[in-house]
């Protein structure tokens, strides 16, 4: 069991000073969101780059510039990092320096559907892209014994599992769910595991439920079935388990700032959700079955700081919630009971920068049973599903979508179709070169005599693009004092879309255009006035317009107070004023 921490630990701290005396093998997870990893990683969004001020005065970070730079800012030491809400809208975003940044390998799920998702022979539930995702990068050196796409097993071809190189263990998930289900559940790229050995680790994001839509708080609740069910089919079999992500539910009442500012009770927060009974259900201290059935797993922080209040993960930046700390802590770390006692430290870091969810971590203690394993002398056999095995496959490709789409007429139609062949490549490259991952070479010499073919911008009289701006030539060009004369003053409007152009106009003409009335002038000014945004009663400011998202009301405008989300009291926060816009109508 991890010492509790002392009256000077706080469990909002950075990782670098979480570190600070410690020896582990430190993990992180973070959902990126707010930008999601294409943005963060843009090389035109630099670390030196933020936005414009909002409404509330904060400039956000927009990025980090590279995929390097986003890992390296969570720590020098970090092992494991597990991100959320990737939003790839394909893998052919997955460039080789997103998926395999020097030092590190990567395992993703992209959201997709059955024409152009990662599984395209199958029927892949919504058609949505950029959307979802969640990837899970490993520090090369540390041992990784299988990974897995999807929760369920359903992605997972039978050669595979055959092979060993499958997490495996699945329970009675095809007794709970028919198989069309179970590609449902997988199909939005919600779900990563990685076996590291000394346990499996799942990277989840759990949906939200932002309405009243039932058909989505059952695929919720059916996804969270099928965590529970994989999760304790590992712990049957013997193995160790840590689940971390976005579960997009808050533990209890200390988790919300909601559900304290309205006092409520916990049996009543439970009540009001069914996902949040589940969790409960599975976490040491809540309301689960008696004997073996009962919450085998633990809430690491809670487990660590079992009163810690303000301690939140999430907040609404659009409301400026994080200024006030009105917030809800709803990623964690779940551990069965014997890694739990090997955590050394976990924490917050509330202050990184780049979404609007703070990176969550945990600390295990290095030489404990639960630690993490060097690949030593061995070697360590690469994974079908790791990027460095598509890139090494892909060989001259410049995209791992080529590892994943037909590229030409010989090439598989199925992305796992194609995973004997990647496979079979990775692990022959590893034999040859005596199991070093680092022989796997993420760019290549490209084929003698290949080219690529560029569209457009010249070849075979294509238009270049400058060719819509400028105005087509028509005739002969006008000489210099040709052009002289048709140059209109600057302050005499140009339509561009026709070449005759008065010579010139007289000064007279520019001055004795009519004004508007006196009474014109004054019936816009109470037009404006009655449009201009009222007043909130708490401050005194003039309100935000705001737009309803959602719902039947949806696109409707209304009018709330400027300041931050807060606690009701907080003369900074919100005061809870509200009025919807007026339509006016003809």
């Amino acid at each position: 069991m991890a010492p509790p921490p002392s009256d000077s630990d706080s469990p909002n701290v950075t990782l670098s000073q979480a570190l600070t005396g410690l020896e582990g093998d430190a993990i992180v997870s973070w959902n990126i969101g707010l930008r999601g990893l294409r943005q963060l990683v843009a090389s035109d969004r630099g670390a030196d780059k933020t936005a414009a001020k909002d409404q509330h005065g904060v400039s956000r970070q927009l990025g980090y510039g590279c995929i390097d730079s986003l890992l390296d800012s969570l720590g020098s030491d970090v092992d494991v990092v597990a991100l959320q809400e990737c939003k790839l809208t394909s893998r052919s975003d997955l460039s080789p320096e997103i998926a395999c940044p020097s030092g590190w390998d990567s395992y993703h799920t992209v959201c997709g559907d059955a024409s152009g998702g990662a599984i395209p022979t199958t029927s892949r539930g919504r058609s949505k892209t950029g959307y979802a995702g969640v990837a899970t990068y490993v520090r090369i050196g540390k041992r990784v014994v299988a990974a897995e796409e999807g929760v369920t097993g359903a992605l997972t071809p039978p050669e595979r599992i055959a092979r060993g190189d499958a997490v495996g263990h699945y329970g009675r998930m095809s007794e709970a769910f028919d198989r069309a289900r179970m590609l449902e559940l997988d199909s939005e790229g919600r779900c990563v595991l990685v076996d590291l050995g000394a346990f499996v680790l799942f990277n989840v994001y759990v949906p939200s439920l932002s309405s009243d839509d039932e058909d989505r708080e059952r695929f919720k609740l059916d996804f969270l079935v099928a965590v529970e069910i994989r999760y304790r089919a590992l712990l049957d079999a013997g193995r160790r388990v840590v689940l971390c992500g976005d579960w997009n539910v808050s533990y209890g009442v200390i988790d919300s700032a909601v559900a304290i500012e309205e006092r409520l009770m916990d049996e009543a927060l439970c009540e009001q959700n069914q996902s949040r009974r589940w969790l409960r259900r599975q976490v040491s201290g809540g309301e689960g079955a008696k004997g073996a059935e009962r919450d085998p797993l633990v809430d690491v922080f809670r487990r660590q700081y079992p009163a810690a209040r303000g301690a939140y993960t999430c907040w609404n930046v659009s409301a400026g919630a994080q200024l006030t700390n009105y917030g809800s802590r709803i990623d964690y770390f779940l551990c069965d009971e014997v890694t739990a006692a090997s955590v050394a430290r976990c924490g917050i870091a509330p202050k990184h920068e780049g979404s609007d969810h703070a990176p969550v971590f945990i600390i295990i203690r290095r030489g404990s049973d639960c630690s993490l394993k060097d690949t030593g002398n061995e070697g360590n056999a690469v994974n079908p599903l790791a990027s460095s095995a598509c890139v090494a496959a892909a060989g001259r490709q410049a995209r791992l979508t080529d590892s994943f789409f037909k590229a030409s007429a010989g090439a598989p139609n199925d992305i796992w179709g194609s995973a004997e062949t990647v496979g079979g490549a990775v692990h022959g490259m590893a034999n040859a070169n005596g199991g070093d991952r680092g022989c796997l070479a993420r760019s290549q010499p490209a084929l003698a005599g290949v080219k690529r073919k560029h569209e457009g911008g010249g070849a075979g009289g294509a238009a270049s693009i400058k060719s819509f701006f400028g105005p087509k030539d028509v005739g002969k060009k006008p000489t210099s004092a040709a052009s002289a004369d048709t140059n209109p003053p600057p302050d005499v409007p140009i339509d561009l879309g026709t070449r005759d152009v008065p010579a010139q106009v007289p000064a007279q003409e520019l001055t004795s255009a009519p004004t508007a009335s006196i009474e014109t002038v004054a019936a816009w000014k109470a037009i404006q006035k009655r449009m201009a945004p009222p007043k909130c009663r708490g401050h005194g400011l003039p309100c935000k317009v705001r737009t309803v998202k959602e719902g039947t009301n949806k696109g409707r405008g209304f009018f709330c107070c400027p300041k931050p989300k807060g606690m009701k009291g907080d003369k900074n926060a919100d005061c809870g004023f509200f009025q919807w816009e007026k339509v006016y109508r003809k």
